[in-house]
């Protein structure tokens, strides 16, 4: 990928053409910032790592009709399952939100609003996951460069503490059983 800054209007204008043949400009007040966000997209194609910012633009809602289209082998009941979160937690509060502006903070904030409401640390986990495999979709299509979801402290179950059989009770149970 190449690209070049030209002084326009008082302005320093950097422009480039991606890897899907598109021109792309930007706009600073000087020509440093031009030439290292030149360098940034440069870079960030090199490595694998741009990210289209129209596509960014794509809904979560989008997300979630392609993330159902492309995750095939789901039994009914997890169909439903997963049908009931999104309706429930996730629809009303990203469905209309541009995918790229879901940030690691507004994530936290919805597991602690889920936890306050006291929902089963499964549930919340749940939740959780189903949010990430969206965006995980979005990542793949190179709409956003991370996940949000990635590296969240989620709740920890609560485990049941085992109960082993002392000695005298397996003596018993063995003898219950017999030869």
């Amino acid at each position: 990928m190449s690209g070049s800054v030209r002084k326009r209007n008082g302005r320093y204008q950097a422009r480039y053409r991606a890897s899907d043949g598109q021109e792309r400009v930007k706009t600073f007040g000087t020509k440093r910032d031009a030439n290292n966000w030149l360098a940034d997209q440069t870079v960030a194609a090199a490595r694998g790592t741009w990210i289209d910012p129209r596509l960014g633009k794509k809904t979560f809602g989008t997300y979630v009709d392609l993330w159902r289209r492309t995750t095939v082998d789901l039994k009914p009941k997890t169909i439903s399952g997963y049908d009931s979160i999104l309706k429930e937690h996730l629809m009303p509060r990203f469905e209309q939100r541009p995918v790229a502006t879901i940030r690691k903070p507004e994530v936290k904030e919805l597991i602690a609003e889920l936890v306050e409401s006291g929902k089963a640390p499964g549930t919340v986990r749940n939740v959780v996951w189903l949010l990430s495999a969206v965006i995980d979709t979005a990542v793949d299509d190179g709409a956003v460069g991370l996940n949000p979801c990635r590296g969240v402290s989620l709740p920890r179950s609560d485990r049941d503490e085992m109960a082993f059989l002392s000695p005298v009770e397996v003596e018993r149970l063995a003898a219950c059983i017999g030869g």
